[in-house]
């Protein structure tokens, strides 16, 4: 996680430095990053994994798996996990803009 971020946020938790894959936040590979430049201010904020084509496989592969097992749930399910999804964006929505923008 970044310290420092040029903004409050109200819960800095939802910020990520990290890719998401296969239900864990990682690095690449290769451990390469790339710099996020505040386009004001000209200062590099943060950094994120600069995933490349060794990290591709195993993010395909775990989406399918993913893909597999979601496929199987009910239709009301899935409509409550979108509908808890939408209520989690709204509730961020002030440091998902600020993070966004």
């Amino acid at each position: 996680m970044v310290s420092g971020l040029p903004f409050q946020m109200d819960d800095a938790d939802i910020f990520k430095d990290l890719a998401y894959v296969n239900s864990q936040w990682k690095e690449a590979k290769s451990s390469k990053r790339f710099e996020v430049v505040d386009p004001g201010s000209g200062k590099v904020w943060a950094s994120c994994p600069d995933m490349d084509a060794s990290d591709v496989d195993e993010a395909v592969k775990a989406a399918h798996a993913s893909f597999l097992t979601y496929r199987k749930v009910n239709p009301r399910v899935r409509a409550q996990r979108l509908l808890k999804w939408d209520q989690l964006i709204r509730e961020h929505r002030d440091d998902i803009a600020k993070i966004v923008t």
